[in-house]
């Protein structure tokens, strides 16, 4: 059965499988809201999410292609609950997808939030039915939000290292590209500020350091993966309660093309 059909009949069959949720990656691909309203993902306020990596009994949070949240997460009587507040029926649960539905007290029906993720492993095929993907001379796959290598955790602290002693507000972007060996080659700067020479070679070191932290996307044969990347770093100096001292801002983002939560892949 073709992806593009399953998804047909996730829409019109409610089946739910809880416990296939064990030691299972999902990826978000749907966002609505019943009254057809733009989409608020409370999932996660400060970030929206992106992938969801279920352990036996915490889950993973994918924001900005890293895992940089982990929370418990618990299963009762077709309610996933992830932390301490939030909440979600399980509407479907089987092999390829797996649809939420936000629970709300304080809010009305029409205004609650579905969400529908599609196991990792079909991602591929999905986007490939649905002309989603970019690849170049049948080898090179360009990432988009959609479709793109995960990080196992924060790199925040990984990429902001070489800067970290210096006073400087910067900014860096770029490309690199990564195989299924896990090998980053052809990494290329597009801009940067307020960087040395030194600097640069320390940030390309550190890029080439993060190639086994990566989680490569299921593919049907081996791909390369080009993939962008936009960092800045600022500091500054804050006195708060009678202390005084030097603050990082971070802002790291991977293949930020700009959209926002995609509403259908028609």
């Amino acid at each position: 059965m073709k992806i593009l059909l399953s998804f047909i009949l996730f829409f019109t069959f409610s089946i739910v499988h809880s416990q296939q949720l064990k030691n299972t990656e999902w990826v978000k691909i749907l966002a609505t809201r019943k009254d057809g309203s733009k989409i608020n993902d409370r999932i996660r306020r400060d970030l929206k999410v992106e992938n969801l990596y279920f352990k036996d009994n915490t889950v993973l949070i994918s924001q900005n292609h890293q895992y940089s949240v982990e929370e418990n997460y618990s299963i009762e009587n077709g309610i996933l609950s992830i932390g301490h507040f939030i909440k979600y029926h399980i509407d479907t649960a089987g092999n390829l997808v797996l649809k939420l539905s936000e629970i709300n007290n304080q809010l009305p029906d029409d205004e609650l939030n579905t969400y529908g993720f599609i196991k990792s492993k079909y991602l591929f095929e999905y986007l490939k039915e649905n002309n989603q993907l970019k690849i170049e001379n049948d080898s090179l796959i360009n990432c988009t939000s959609q479709f793109t290598p995960t990080a196992k955790y924060d790199l925040t602290q990984t990429l902001k290292r070489p800067f970290q002693y210096d006073g400087d507000s910067v900014s860096i972007k770029g490309y690199f590209t990564i195989n299924q060996k896990h090998k980053i080659t052809d990494i290329h700067i597009e801009h940067s500020a307020n960087i040395s020479a030194k600097q640069l070679t320390a940030f390309n070191n550190a890029i080439k350091k993060t190639a086994h932290l990566w989680i490569i996307p299921y593919t049907l044969k081996p791909y390369s993966f080009k993939m962008k990347f936009s960092c800045s770093f600022k500091s500054k100096y804050q006195y708060i309660a009678g202390h005084g001292g030097e603050f990082y801002t971070s802002h790291i983002r991977f293949n930020n093309d700009g959209k926002e939560d995609q509403t259908s892949l028609r």
